[in-house]
């Protein structure tokens, strides 16, 4: 509900972004949340990979930093961080808007902006170039000609 939602973002702020909130302290809350920052979009997929086991009710899910380079060329990888030699391909249009449920699309990235709403038990974020912590205070930073990514 709304209050979980309230206690989530709390969460982000005191876990990622380091900010001390009024809120409740998610420890005493009797909700078995699994919040997690991780060092590499790697570790982010081998965990959504396990929890996804046995379910299909867990995705991986990014914003509008990066092309959707193959809806033109199939081959093509959309989501890259070379870095940490990570590569995805955005998210199956041949099901439509039920790619979410597909099996296969455990091997996309969903767009963060169109799983709004939807049913899943965990959702993997990998955040782009949009979101940055300077000095240890996020900032959001717009990316320049961002790609504008419409959906069938």
């Amino acid at each position: 509900g709304e209050n979980q939602v309230k206690e989530l973002i709390h969460a982000a702020d005191v876990t990622v972004f380091f900010r001390h909130t009024p809120h409740v302290d998610l420890s005493t809350l009797d909700y078995d949340y699994d919040f997690r920052v991780c060092d590499s979009p790697n570790e982010v997929r081998a965990l959504i990979e396990a929890r996804n086991e046995g379910t299909n009710r867990s995705r991986l899910v990014a914003g509008y930093c990066w092309d959707w380079s193959s809806k033109k060329s199939p081959a093509a990888w959309d989501v890259e961080i070379p870095e940490h030699d990570f590569r995805m391909r955005w998210n199956l249009t041949e099901h439509g808007s039920g790619w979410l449920s597909h099996p296969d699309s455990i091997h996309e990235i969903g767009c963060i902006h169109t799983c709004q709403g939807l049913e899943l038990d965990y959702v993997g974020v990998i955040i782009g170039g949009d979101l940055v912590v300077q000095d240890g205070k996020p900032l959001t930073r717009p990316v320049p000609n961002a790609p504008v990514r419409r959906h069938a």
